[in-house]
């Protein structure tokens, strides 16, 4: 490695890690601090806004505008509707907006700089309140989870050891299922081989089934949550639910799990925790139940679907091919296992760096030329 890239990877890593410094503290101000920062990169850039890089904030658009009608046709639009906007838009539309504005080597940078300054502020934080029953429990074991499964996926070894030695020390019991389904969803899909001549056909149909299947699931979970079968699952079997079951119970009375059911609107949830005075859960602890309850039967499955209705766009106009279908699919489904459990949802230091891995997956993936000669250099795709 020459000195210029050694500097190069030396200025990301310290700029990652003052962003980062910044995304750990409470409060509002370091999404203003984060919005600045992409405002910089924009003004300073030369480069042109392209619309194809904001694909990955269409759910986000999606969350903000749905729930935010339902709030207004509740009459209950509030602050906390205001925030919940600002959580779902900031990280996704700024990491379009640096991706519209750094060119592919700078982007490639960032992704090994973002590890190792998460690692470095975890490490810090982590060692000062070690435990030997929680280890060095931390909220950065969403986004190491994420980075154990894009190591494994392109075979980094090395940064795979060290993402997972990193989950584990951040000891959520959450992460360790998810990244097991995740895994295992890499294994099963890669079995699978798929010729050229029928690679669009057959990784639709992939993404179709799976999509359906994981909107299925994820409504099926808030029918037992809502049925009570889950609080008696987890009491039958000895799991410490930490109080969730208790407030999950409580906002039993603000839905019902019907296709009729619209929804209270974004931010409401918050809104009614407040009312609720428990300063201990100021989440629901539950993002999938957050949004069935405020963007409705309807709202919630067309949100969780949009998630792979994204990825069927790209393979329709050839920017992704079976195996970036394959690491789309295991990021969000994932996501969606943490998100059954945990608010990470708000977490712009689990979204901020989740969205640029899925957009270096899509746009920059490490083996890109490989991708390339197998994808869009068929004579029988182009001419489709």
């Amino acid at each position: 490695m020459s000195w210029e890239i050694k500097l190069k990877s030396i200025i990301a890593y310290l700029e990652m890690l003052a962003v980062f410094v910044v995304l750990s503290t409470d409060g509002i101000i370091k999404y203003i601090l984060f919005l600045l920062w992409v405002g910089i990169i924009c003004i300073s850039s030369q480069k042109r806004i392209q619309a194809k890089y904001f694909i990955i904030s269409i759910p986000a658009l999606f969350c903000a505008i749905w729930g935010t009608g339902l709030a207004i046709v509740n009459s209950s639009i509030s602050v906390e509707t205001v925030k919940e906007i600002g959580f779902c838009l900031a990280p996704a539309l700024g990491v379009s907006l640096i991706f519209c504005c750094k060119n592919e080597k700078k982007i490639r940078n960032y992704i090994d700089s973002m590890f190792f300054a998460i690692v470095t502020i975890f490490l810090i934080n982590g060692i000062r309140n070690f435990s030997v029953l929680d280890l060095m429990e931390s909220s950065y074991a969403f986004i190491f989870g994420v980075y154990v499964i894009y190591y494994l996926y392109y075979k980094n070894h090395k940064l795979l050891i060290i993402s997972s030695l990193c989950t584990l020390l951040a000891d959520k019991r959450i992460v360790w299922g998810a990244v097991f389904v995740g895994v295992a969803i890499v294994v099963i899909l890669f079995r699978k081989k798929y010729n050229s001549k029928n690679f669009y056909k057959n990784a639709k149909h992939v993404i179709i089934i799976i999509g359906t299947i994981t909107t299925v699931c994820l409504l099926l979970y808030v029918y037992l949550i809502r049925s009570n079968f889950m609080s008696d699952f987890m009491l039958t079997h000895g799991i410490n639910p930490m109080g969730r079951l208790d407030v999950w119970d409580w906002f039993s009375k603000y839905y019902s799990f019907s296709p009729t059911f619209i929804g209270i609107g974004l931010g409401n949830v918050k809104e009614y925790l407040i009312t609720l005075g428990n300063t201990f859960f100021d989440r629901l602890h539950n993002d999938i139940l957050m949004y069935y309850i405020e963007l409705g039967f309807v709202g919630s499955a067309i949100y969780f679907y949009l998630h792979f209705y994204i990825q069927i766009r790209l393979l329709k106009h050839r920017v992704i091919n079976y195996k970036q279908v394959i690491i789309l699919i295991t990021f969000t489904i994932y996501t969606f296992v943490c998100y059954c459990t945990d608010n990470i949802s708000i977490y712009i230091h689990y979204l901020f760096p989740y969205y640029v891995l899925i957009s270096t997956c899509i746009f920059y993936p490490p083996d890109k030329e490989k991708h390339v000669n197998e994808v869009f250099n068929r004579n029988d795709l182009l001419q489709r």
